[in-house]
């Protein structure tokens, strides 16, 4: 009996944890708003200050996930513009890139983990996010 058992495998167990990679505390949304950055390169003669433009693949509260063609890399600091409607300013978010995925045609997805956000703006975010969900 007890090679019987050996030979079976093991039993599946109900497990509470999230497997992979996914380290996220909001939720996202799958949605397409208009992104332009500034990432400040610091040089020891001059900072030099490059300007890059992109669509949202998905965004929440906690950062987004960027179509872009500028070259970033992970640590990179952006200060983003995140265009929510067309009768609305955008809102100003600082953001780390936290990873790099090239793709095709010089383009390449890159997510972002916001650390600075107003109220006010997190606010205007979390609201066009629940219109998405309304509207379907």
């Amino acid at each position: 009996m007890q090679v019987m058992r050996s030979l079976l495998p093991p039993p599946q167990r109900q497990s509470r944890e999230v497997s992979g990679l996914e380290r996220r505390k909001t939720r996202r949304v799958s949605r397409a708003f208009p992104v332009h950055y500034t990432l400040h390169i610091p040089h020891q003669d001059e900072p030099e200050e490059l300007i890059g433009k992109g669509k949202t693949i998905d965004i929440g509260p906690g950062g987004l996930m960027l179509k872009t063609a500028l070259p970033l890399q992970p640590t990179h600091v952006l200060n983003l513009a995140v265009e929510l409607g067309r009768d609305t300013p955008p809102i100003q978010v600082e953001g780390t890139v936290q990873w790099v995925k090239p793709e095709q045609a010089f383009t390449q997805q890159v997510g972002v983990r916001f650390t600075r956000m107003e109220e006010e703006a997190r606010t205007r975010l979390v609201n066009a996010l629940f219109g998405a969900f309304q509207q379907g």
